[in-house]
């Protein structure tokens, strides 16, 4: 709900930036450890590298996920 003439007593510097992230990063995670896991499943063993790749990608997007979620904790509580 918005209310007018509202104002955050304390406004965050990269308001979207961390909105985007806290709003999309935890399901690209799901959805990247997926494809990684349709990968692996294929039958040629050259995808394995692939698939590994596509999962530390994973791996890092919800590391980013925790660190901005762990900030805005420290940050607005």
């Amino acid at each position: 709900m918005i209310w007018p003439g509202w104002r955050d007593a304390h406004p965050s510097p990269h308001p979207f930036a961390i909105y985007f992230v806290l709003r999309w990063f935890h399901a690209i995670t799901w959805i990247v450890l997926a494809a990684s896991f349709f990968i692996r499943s294929s039958i040629a063993p050259s995808r394995i590298t692939l698939a590994n790749a596509i999962a530390l990608a994973a791996m890092l997007s919800y590391v980013a996920f925790i660190a901005t979620f762990a900030y805005i904790r420290t940050t607005h509580s």
